[in-house]
């Protein structure tokens, strides 16, 4: 899967998760930082979006990997899509 694939997979998945909770969905985009852009984006959220993503991708997540600081680029959404590709291409 290439990364503008994962992309579009995680922007979904969070609108999906916004959406759900009746809350107004923003703008998403790659440069998105959902822990600074996103109002309402938690830890239960950062959960929930993980757990439909591993589903989405059939691919074990962890928050660290994806919503951490130890990896600036990880923390837009960009960044978390090559993150797991990454996984991904390594899974396999």
């Amino acid at each position: 899967m290439e990364t503008a694939e994962l992309e579009k997979k995680i922007i979904d998945c969070i609108i999906r998760n916004i959406g759900m909770s009746g809350e107004q969905i923003p703008a998403i985009t790659g440069a998105t930082v959902p822990l600074r852009d996103i109002d309402g984006f938690d830890s239960l959220r950062i959960i929930e979006v993980i757990v439909d993503l591993e589903v989405a991708l059939d691919i074990g997540l962890q928050p660290k990997e994806l919503f951490s600081g130890s990896d600036p680029q990880a923390l837009d959404i960009s960044g978390m899509s090559r993150i797991i590709k990454n996984l991904m291409e390594n899974k396999q």
